[in-house]
């Protein structure tokens, strides 16, 4: 019994003893003694949670063996996972035991079976609010986990130290992350050696101070405050994407996206883009592509050098009417207009001549001496095609 060194140590033992059998009744929790062969010697009405106060475990003979036994077979049906009460005596050597139950209600307790000079105690305190927050946490992780398990980019973050921390399927196949490394806690740096080692970055290194310098100088790079991007190729031809996310407090998110089938497109693109141009600077005509507002999108050279216009009036972007404005100055439409009113109103002109074509056929001298033969055809999207036909044989034939 706990010796109180206060004046109230002073009231009498009875009315000390009362005060105590009181307190333990009114205990929040489940409380229940028992001496040391094991008889109950006391419980509190709180142990009805656990144990109905009708079961005849409280009986004669009432001991913790079948409390226990007796616990386990009321919360049998709601505790199915869980080892059942009678391992809560605590094994020889211990002096307490701790395990999760729940109780007929469906509250969760933290029991507590303790092994005493004089005998034995068991306590519950209800943690169903933990209990909670644990499987709302556990739920939100494990979809969390799911999430980023299904998702197309590999996904890899690492502590202060270097330590991994986290990293997706997606990791192991598009980071060609080694299987036997992938576990958390292993040292990311250990990976970079290994990698090196196998080549991934290269021919691997001559002597180990090489191999030193390349993982601490890429490990730099990787930890660089505000992050880093950049593209690289694997050894087995992947292509991929990287990405640092520097993590407050320490560490980094590293995020691979496998862009091998872009990065094939691009190359299809350019080497259709080159064939493209072969076959455009290998026409005899000339062509030009206007937007609906007249702004140049395509202007093969034969046609620039038909009509002497400069490299910079021909890059697609560049407006039409500076074309016109420029042709009509040299007089390429005949007696040339003043500046100002005159001149926009025939630039307009010949701008409206080309937006909306007509369909017809017009045959017109070019300012480098080339009898031009241009046809117009509007497309779908609003722009125009126009194609210029090198007749000056032909004209000369019929002059002749």
């Amino acid at each position: 019994m706990l010796v109180l060194s206060h004046p109230a140590a002073d009231l009498p033992p009875a009315e000390i003893a009362a005060l105590q059998a009181e307190a333990l009744a009114n205990l929040a929790g489940p409380f229940a003694l028992f001496a040391a062969d094991g008889r109950l010697v006391s419980a509190n009405r709180q142990m009805a949670r656990l144990l109905p106060a009708e079961d005849a475990a409280y009986g004669a003979g009432a001991s913790l063996e079948r409390m226990l036994a007796a616990i386990g077979h009321h919360g049998a049906a709601l505790n199915q996972s869980l080892p059942q009460p009678a391992t809560w005596l605590p094994k020889p050597g211990e002096a307490e035991h701790a395990a999760t139950w729940r109780g007929a209600d469906g509250v969760w307790f933290r029991m507590h079976l303790a092994r005493m000079q004089h005998g034995f105690v068991l306590s519950a305190t209800e943690v169903t609010e933990l209990k909670q927050e644990a499987e709302a946490l556990a739920a939100a992780r494990t979809t969390l986990e799911t999430v980023f398990d299904h998702m197309t980019d590999g996904v890899v973050m690492w502590d202060a130290e270097m330590k991994l921390q986290f990293f997706n399927k997606e990791t192991l196949r598009v980071g060609e992350f080694p299987l036997h490394m992938a576990y958390k806690g292993a040292s990311v740096l250990e990976v970079m050696r290994y990698q090196d080692r196998r080549g991934e970055f290269g021919p691997p290194p001559n002597d180990e101070a090489e191999l030193e310098a390349r993982v601490q100088g890429r490990a730099a790079l990787l930890n660089r405050p505000g992050g880093i991007s950049y593209m690289r190729q694997t050894p087995s031809g992947m292509w991929l994407e990287i990405k640092t996310i520097p993590v407050q407090g320490g560490g980094t998110v590293l995020m691979y996206r496998d862009i091998t089938t872009l990065k094939q497109r691009e190359e299809e693109l350019a080497t259709a883009r080159r064939t493209h141009e072969v076959i455009m600077d290998s026409m005899n005509d000339g062509l030009m592509l206007w937007s609906a507002d007249l702004r140049v999108r395509l202007c093969n050279p034969q046609l620039a050098r038909f009509y002497l216009i400069p490299e910079l009036l021909t890059r697609p972007g560049a407006d039409g009417r500076d074309i016109l404005r420029m042709m009509i100055r040299r007089g390429d439409y005949g007696a040339v207009p003043a500046e100002g009113g005159a001149m926009e109103a025939m630039v307009e002109d010949k701008a409206q001549a080309i937006i909306a074509p007509t369909g017809g056929t017009d045959f017109r001298l070019s300012a480098g001496g080339f009898w031009m033969e241009i046809t117009r055809q509007k497309l779908a999207d609003g722009s125009v095609l126009s194609s210029y036909r090198n007749v000056t044989r032909l004209k000369l034939r019929e002059a002749e």
